[in-house]
């Protein structure tokens, strides 16, 4: 009888992705989540837009957004703290504005009479 027919080919190898759930449980995949700030940036830009200060600040954290899902947490963490500070820079100047604005009312008001 002849000797059984042997083939020394490497095994074939099979992509499967990883579905959610063994993503969720596995430290391999998790990216460190960096804060973009979209919601407040989009606020500012359409409300208070100090100064196109509002519409910088939503670049940035687009920006942010797009190294987040590029996995560049550096990229995404000097972008998200570039928005952030934007952010903070028009609240202020929005907050000076508005007691201005409250303080005139008052002093006219009270003035008037």
């Amino acid at each position: 009888m002849s000797a059984p027919y042997t083939v020394n080919a490497p095994p074939a190898v099979v992509y499967v992705p990883p579905s959610s759930h063994q993503m969720q449980g596995s430290s391999a995949y998790l990216v460190p989540s960096q804060r973009d700030y979209v919601l407040w940036s989009f606020f500012n830009a359409m409300f208070c837009n100090v100064c196109c200060l509002g519409f910088v600040a939503l670049v940035y954290s687009i920006k942010a957004r797009d190294r987040k899902v590029l996995n560049d947490v550096g990229g995404a963490s000097a972008y998200g703290r570039t928005a952030k500070q934007y952010n903070i820079a028009v609240s202020i100047l929005i907050g000076i504005c508005l007691a201005i604005t409250l303080i005139s009312v008052i002093v006219t008001s009270v003035s008037a009479r």
